[in-house]
């Protein structure tokens, strides 16, 4: 290779390297950012993420994993073995995906011959609304989509000769056809929002072409028949598995087309004016005796068919980007129950790819402007720093709102004093960090906005539970429970209570219908274990800390419990085995390491049961059993004086 070619393949590539660099300054505050809100549940106490066996299981077991995304819970495996629980190594892949995203992007407009093509991939990658998808580590379902879906479309526009100008030519190879579908499967396996892609490439042909081919339809139907199924799955797990059904979820069709009107321009507001930004905005009151209130679907409508009917260039670009944006958003425009219909009708990562529509169409026209203004070539690249400065700047003070918890919570009731769900959190926040009065504060407002906010109360069960008012949190979990019957973690959280009260009958009877709500619920089958075998019943307490096992491999407290099961069963040698296991997953472990002691003094191996004792006391001192085991060990040894 010639030293000619180096450099200009060296300066083809700089766009790209530039638009990488821009997008790591933008979101280098998110990098120690910590986990927030649902990666509780997707990373921090997902159990299948623990083992080989997860892996199966969020492949084959849809419902092992809060939505059937298998392609990214498997990064979030990897990453959990990779990184463990350091936030870290999870941001940087979000940055880096998006970064990836972006370029890909920038490389389809250039094949599509679109104005302004870097400009607008550097405003999809700089905008604030994206923010929310890249900082907050549970949205890798949208920064590990969002690659998936440009390698689909670049394929899809090779095979189809969409990025050629002479249009007539016979189509490409099919290899393109089948790299295409399987970019598509691998989006959708990340995300199903991105189902719109087959409806996104007969845009593409229209726009390129001006007329279909019937074969067109009938190469895009494996492309239909793939989204459509995944896409039920997806809303069958919305319903019965995270809940989006019931009276709060029973929209009409009226009040489906007022969320509908109203999400598109609110969307596209925020595109254009991207103040204030919230992670919940104000539930939307939908009132369908009132005409004004379709106004904004019914707008829509018309600049889309007025768009469509123009035969003017610059109507049928503006079309262009105005269908791909509704194609986009359609799965969260409220034709669908979604699960954040719970908290808000709309939500900024809702349009991570639809973005790229008007955003696109918007560097197009500033880059179109400028050319037809003056010839000067430097002038572009000076108005896209103007351009681009605001944005990076908004990002990039955007992401430190999602640096911790408390920090995004109490943003969000700046803005919407109103949202309970804030107000809960963040008592949840001052509740683990010991300040009570303040968490009691925020879940009595919170049950002022919402009084059947079974979140609230189940909160308040925790709180009395950390202070020792067990009397109280059996009745706040109880009144939960009146709000909502199907309630796992609230019938487990009863559970726990009542066995701190040595009701290990009404406990157990908690934990089994904890479990046959969420049969995969690790922690509740280890506290029924723990609950059986106080109640003495040992041979299914042994059956329940091996399936608690089998859910979570690596969870310490079960391998001691086990542990305990077995030495109380005689089993002593296999005992010692899961005590070790206990110690190789948390050294610290107190529990296991006097319960190893005593397993090792019934053998007979004071020396080695010393040694535990010794390293247990150092843990905690206080502890009058620890110092007597340790006599009794030294005693058994010979050593009398000590």
């Amino acid at each position: 290779m010639t030293t000619s070619v180096r450099q200009s393949r060296w300066r083809s590539a700089l766009p790209g390297i530039l638009l990488a660099l821009l997008v790591f300054v933008v979101y280098f505050p998110s990098l120690n950012g910590e986990f927030l809100w649902d990666d509780d549940s997707n990373v921090v106490k997902s159990a299948p993420l623990r083992s080989l066996a997860g892996l199966w299981q969020i492949w084959f077991r849809p419902g092992a994993t809060q939505q059937y995304y298998p392609l990214t819970h498997s990064s979030f495996w990897l990453d959990f073995h990779i990184w463990g629980l350091n936030t870290f190594g999870y941001h940087f892949e979000n940055i880096l995906l998006h970064a990836g995203t972006s370029i890909l992007l920038w490389l389809l407009l250039r094949r599509l011959f679109i104005p302004g093509a870097w400009l607008g991939a550097a405003l999809f990658a700089l905008h604030p609304v994206n923010v929310e998808s890249v900082a907050w580590i549970t949205e890798r379902k949208n920064c590990l989509s969002g690659p998936f879906f440009m390698l689909s479309l670049l394929a899809a526009i090779k095979f189809w000769r969409l990025d050629d100008s002479v249009i007539s030519k016979p189509v490409n190879p099919r290899k393109y056809y089948f790299a295409a579908l399987a970019f598509f499967l691998c989006a959708l396996l990340s995300k199903t929002a991105t189902i719109g892609l087959p409806a996104v490439i007969l845009l593409l042909i229209w726009w390129r072409r001006r007329f279909f081919r019937g074969r067109d339809f009938l190469l895009l139907v494996p492309f239909v028949v793939i989204g459509v199924a995944l896409a039920l799955m997806t809303m069958y797990l919305e319903k019965t598995h995270l809940g989006a059904t019931g009276p709060e979820w029973n929209f009409s069709d009226a009040q489906r087309c007022i969320i509908a009107g109203r999400a598109f321009w609110f969307y596209l507001g925020k595109l254009l004016w991207p103040h204030p930004l919230m992670f919940m905005y104000p539930l939307w009151n939908l009132p369908i005796s009132q005409i004004l209130a379709y106004a904004p679907c019914v707008v829509a409508l018309a600049v889309l068919l007025v768009l469509f009917m123009s035969q003017k260039p610059w109507a049928r670009n503006a079309f262009l980007a105005a269908a791909y944006f509704i194609i986009m958003l359609i799965p969260v425009l409220g034709f669908f129950n979604v699960v954040f219909y719970h908290y808000s009708f709309v939500c900024d990562h809702f349009q991570y790819l639809a973005s790229m529509g008007p955003l696109v169409l918007i560097a197009a026209a500033i880059t179109l402007a400028i050319n037809r203004l003056t010839s000067n070539t430097a002038v572009v690249p000076l108005v896209s720093l103007i351009v681009l400065l605001p944005f990076a700047l908004l990002s990039s003070h955007q992401t430190r709102i999602y640096h911790d918890s408390e920090t995004l919570w109490r943003d969000t009731l700046t803005h919407t004093p109103g949202s309970w769900m804030a107000h809960d959190n963040l008592g949840m926040c001052y509740s683990l960090k010991g300040q009570f009065p303040e968490a009691a504060e925020e879940y009595l407002e919170a049950l002022k906005i919402r009084p059947e906010d079974y979140l609230a109360w189940n909160d308040m069960g925790l709180d009395a539970s950390r202070r020792g008012q067990l009397d109280d949190a059996v009745q706040y979990f109880t009144q939960a429970l009146q709000f909502l019957p199907n309630y796992a973690l609230g019938h487990y959280n009863l559970g726990n209570v009542l066995a701190r009260k040595d009701k290990y009958g009404d406990a157990i009877q908690q934990f089994n219908t904890s479990l046959q709500l969420d049969p995969d619920f690790a922690a509740a089958h280890f506290s029924l274990a723990s609950a059986l075998g106080l109640k003495g019943d040992t041979a299914k307490a042994i059956e329940e800390y091996n399936t608690t096992l089998q859910l979570d491999p690596d969870f310490a407290p079960a391998h001691a419990g086990l542990g305990r099961a077995l030495a109380a069963k005689g089993d002593l040698e296999n005992a010692v085995a899961q005590f070790r296991a206990a110690l190789g997953l948390d050294p610290g472990s107190v529990d296991a390491l006097a319960n190893l002691g005593n397993a090792l003094v019934t053998q007979k191996h004071y020396a080695d049961a010393i040694k535990c004792y010794r390293a247990a006391i150092q843990l905690n001192p206080n502890s009058a059993t620890l110092h007597y085991n340790l006599a009794v060990a030294l005693d058994r040894s010979g050593d009398k004086t000590e």
